[in-house]
C-alpha cells in the first residue's frame, strides 16, 4: 500500500497517487516502442490537456481519500460506480461553476477511457454529455452568427479609418490593433487560446516565403500542428500594425519592465491577456451589428460562410479550423441550411405580405 498523508486538498497530486495508477498513467503516456504497436492516445494529448486530466482524476482521488473510499491497492475502474460519481458531481457543483464542473468530468472520462479501456465507459460518457447540455450557455448561435465577410469588412474598416479620428495616436493604435485582431482571427480562425498567445518570431514568422503562423503540436486542442499563411491582403497592414501603432502602445509600458514580444499590446504596454481580446472583440463587434460575436463563434462564422457560399467545398472548413474530423465540421453545414432555410422562408412571407396589400391597395 502506498503512502499518502492525510489530505483535505481538494486536489491529489500526481506524486501522491497510488503506485498503481502512477505506473497505468506512465504507461499509456509512454509513446509506442515501434510502428506495428499502437500507442494510447492519451501519449499524443497536448500538455494542456494532460494537465486538466491530472486535475480531474487528482480530484477524484482527494474525494475518495476524504470519503474514506480510495483503497490505494484497489484498481481504477473498482473505485467507480454510478453512487460515487454522483456523489463527486453533487460536491463538484457546490464549488464550480456548470460549466467547470462538466469540464472536469468529461476529463475524468477520459483518464478512465485510457486507464482502462477495456471497461465500458458509456454511462458516464452519458452523464457528461447531460452535464455539458446543462452548462451550455443560453445564448443562440443562430442568432449571432454573421458572415465572414462582414467580420472582415469591419476589421479593414476599423483598421482604414483608424487614423481619420481622434489625433492621440493611442486611440488610433487600439482602433488598428482591434481591426488587425477581427481581421486576422476571421480569415485564420484558429482557437482563441493560439490567437491570443502569438509571439513575434516564434509563431508569427516570415521566412522569405512569406508570413506564417505557426504553431506546435503541443501547442493545439486536437495535437495537429498549425502552419497557415497570413492573407496577402493583411500583411501591408500587419506591417503597419508593427511598425507605427504597436510601438505607440509599448511606449506606454512602465518604465524598466520587459518589453513583451506578444503580437498584441495591451493599452498599458504589456502583452494583451486572453480575456481583454475577448472584451474588445465583443466590444467592436456589438457596436458593429448591435449584438456581440465573441471570438469562438468566429469559427462558426467561418464554416457557416463556406457552407453557404461554397457547400461542394464545406469539407475544406475542418482543415481551416483543425478539426481532425469532418464530424465536427459537419455541424456548420447544417447550421448554415437552417440559416438559409429561415432567410427564405422570411422572403417568402416579405412577398406574400407585399402582393396582399398590393391586392387591398387595388
Amino acid at each position: 500500500m502506498t503512502h499518502m498523508n492525510p489530505v483535505n486538498k481538494l486536489c491529489l497530486p500526481v506524486i501522491n497517487w497510488p503506485v498503481h495508477d502512477l505506473r497505468l498513467w506512465a504507461s499509456v503516456l509512454t509513446p509506442a516502442s515501434s510502428p506495428f504497436r499502437a500507442a494510447s492516445v492519451a501519449s499524443t494529448w497536448s500538455p494542456r490537456r494532460r494537465r486538466i486530466c491530472e486535475q480531474a482524476y487528482g480530484q477524484w482521488l482527494a474525494w475518495l481519500q476524504f470519503e474514506n473510499r480510495l483503497a490505494p491497492d484497489a484498481p481504477p475502474e473498482d473505485r467507480v460506480t454510478p453512487e460515487r460519481i454522483t456523489r463527486f458531481v453533487e460536491q463538484l457543483i457546490k464549488r464550480v461553476s456548470p460549466v467547470s464542473v462538466a469540464m472536469m468530468v468529461g476529463a475524468l472520462v477520459r483518464m478512465m477511457a485510457v486507464l482502462r479501456p477495456e471497461t465500458d465507459w458509456a454511462w458516464m460518457r452519458r452523464l457528461y454529455q447531460d452535464l455539458k447540455a446543462w452548462a451550455e450557455p443560453s445564448r443562440d448561435k443562430r442568432a449571432a452568427v454573421v458572415s465572414a465577410k462582414a467580420l472582415l469588412d469591419l476589421g479593414l474598416r476599423l483598421m482604414d479609418t483608424a487614423e481619420d479620428g481622434d489625433p492621440d495616436p493611442y486611440f488610433a493604435a487600439t482602433q488598428y490593433r482591434d481591426g488587425m485582431l477581427i481581421s486576422l482571427l476571421i480569415t485564420r480562425p484558429v482557437r482563441m487560446r493560439n490567437i491570443s498567445s502569438i509571439v513575434l518570431g516564434v509563431n508569427l514568422v516570415s521566412d522569405g516565403t512569406g508570413c506564417w503562423l505557426r504553431f506546435p503540436q503541443e501547442e493545439t486542442k486536437t495535437g495537429v500542428e498549425i502552419d497557415m499563411p497570413i492573407p496577402d491582403a493583411l500583411i501591408g497592414r500587419l506591417e503597419h500594425y508593427l511598425i507605427k501603432h504597436r510601438p505607440v502602445l509599448l511606449a506606454r509600458r512602465e518604465k524598466g519592465t520587459h518589453m513583451p514580444m506578444s503580437l498584441w499590446v495591451s493599452r498599458w504596454g504589456t502583452a494583451m491577456a486572453e480575456n481583454a481580446i475577448r472584451t474588445q472583440i465583443k466590444k467592436r463587434t456589438m457596436a458593429a451589428f448591435g449584438h456581440a460575436v465573441w471570438p469562438h463563434l468566429f469559427r462558426d462564422c467561418a464554416a457557416t460562410s463556406m457552407a453557404v457560399e461554397s457547400p461542394e467545398n464545406v469539407r475544406l472548413a475542418a482543415g481551416l479550423l483543425g478539426h481532425n474530423t469532418f464530424a465536427t465540421t459537419e455541424r456548420y453545414y447544417i447550421l448554415a441550411q437552417m440559416l438559409q432555410a429561415g432567410r427564405h422562408y422570411q422572403e417568402t412571407v416579405l412577398n406574400l405580405r407585399s402582393n396582399t396589400t398590393d391586392g387591398e391597395d387595388e
